[in-house]
């Protein structure tokens, strides 16, 4: 009976000893030289170690690190992104595969990267840790304090400023068409979309706005079209990162509607396009990337052919005005 007592004794007293290794590790997070800061920033250097005095007779034998992040969802979605006992890394767009995202997406044919998509908060590191304590193999799992990322565009404003009336795309069209001009005050983005919320949920966007290296907020003012039974505008900002979108501005229709902006014509034909105005125009066609493809300044009439593909035509008549749509080449 003694010898029973003695004999799980030994085995309640190993496998607290294993516990008890294991509480020594943690996982060591620091930014930039700091290891209180739980905010990343783009360019950031981050190390990732293992915390911790390792104790004699323990050997660590592998480490696999993990970023963890939320998706859209709600649901945890990981992945691996070491296997060195101390992981260190620059922060830059896609390091760890996914792509961030803050509200709904307008559909704009513009997409950097692929992979699943992450909120900017409620993410960490953790790691598994393989280690051999007396000649016996043991795991553990650690993780990190909770960070978030802020490399997201900044969108601080979306204002409705006035309402044009729109001609029909086609003659039988039953939904009226407007062109709302639309002022955006954001920071730190490459491509700025509007569109609507179409009846049928889906988000359709006829207006892009390309900004290089635009880092310092700026105000802007661009022309969406919408559908008169819409009632609901969006803008979403994109940069190398991912997107952010603002909560929808509500449209209300006003008592007297302006003239209609569109004194042209913009045609998809077979291997390009064809565009006559009443009045001189600047002209930009951009790819679906957003890199600048053609540019013409003055323009009354123009025919232009194109490689098959996805265009975004930009039409400007003055520093007020910027029509933009989009055309796809087959």
């Amino acid at each position: 009976m003694h010898n029973k007592i003695l004999f799980l004794y030994i085995i309640l007293g190993t496998f607290q000893c294993f516990a008890q290794e294991a509480k020594d590790y943690e996982v060591s997070l620091c930014v930039n030289g700091s290891y209180t800061e739980s905010t990343l920033h783009d360019g950031d250097l981050v190390t990732l170690s293992i915390a911790g005095g390792i104790p004699s007779q323990t050997k660590i034998e592998s480490v696999q690190w993990y970023a963890v992040a939320r998706n859209p969802k709600g649901e945890r979605i990981y992945k691996k992104v070491s296997t060195d006992e101390v992981f260190q890394f620059k922060m830059s767009p896609f390091v760890f595969g996914w792509r961030y995202a803050d509200g709904p997406e307008v559909r704009s044919g513009i997409v950097e990267g692929s992979g699943p998509t992450a909120l900017p908060e409620d993410a960490y590191f953790y790691c598994d840790i393989l280690y051999t304590y007396k000649g016996h193999e043991k795991t553990f799992s650690a993780s990190s304090r909770q960070i978030c990322v802020d490399v997201l565009p900044k969108l601080s404003a979306t204002q409705v400023l006035e309402i044009y009336e729109s001609p029909k795309e086609y003659e039988d069209m039953d939904d009226e068409l407007m062109d709302a001009r639309i002022r955006v005050t954001a920071a730190n983005f490459k491509q700025a979309v509007v569109g609507s919320l179409s009846p049928y949920g889906s988000f359709y966007a006829d207006t892009i706005i390309v900004r290089e290296h635009a880092g310092e907020e700026e105000t802007f003012e661009i022309i969406a079209r919408w559908l008169e039974n819409d009632s609901q505008i969006y803008c979403t900002l994109h940069n190398s990162y991912g997107y952010v979108t603002n909560e929808k501005v509500k449209i209300t229709r006003p008592d007297g509607i302006k003239p209609s902006l569109s004194d042209h014509t913009l045609r998809p034909v077979a291997g390009g396009f064809e565009f006559e105005s009443a009045s001189p125009a600047d002209i930009r066609v951009y790819r679906s990337d957003g890199s600048l493809c053609r540019s013409f300044n003055g323009c009354r009439s123009l025919s232009e052919s194109l490689e098959r593909g996805t265009y975004i035509i930009s039409i400007r008549k003055d520093k007020h005005h910027t029509i933009t749509r989009k055309i796809i080449v087959l």
